[in-house]
């Protein structure tokens, strides 16, 4: 695995964490949350809008989306 590949791996993995920890808190239900280096970016209404943002933010493909239900899914 490169370094870059296993770095990427670590932030998705630092995201999902946050992501967890925040999960209690967020009402916005059926929604995506977008986070980059273990913070809540944004919460957005669509998969596809989610998308859009991430391609102009981080072109480097280092992020996470999670889709924002009442259960928790890796």
């Amino acid at each position: 695995m490169t370094v870059q590949r296993e770095e990427a791996r670590r932030e998705v993995t630092r995201n999902f964490e946050v992501f967890r920890e925040k999960l209690p808190k967020l009402l916005n239900r059926d929604k995506w949350a977008l986070l980059h280096h273990a913070e809540l970016i944004a919460i957005f209404d669509t998969y596809e809008d989610a998308g859009q943002a991430t391609g102009r933010l981080y072109p480097d493909d280092v992020y996470s989306m999670q889709d924002i239900t009442d259960q928790i899914v890796d």
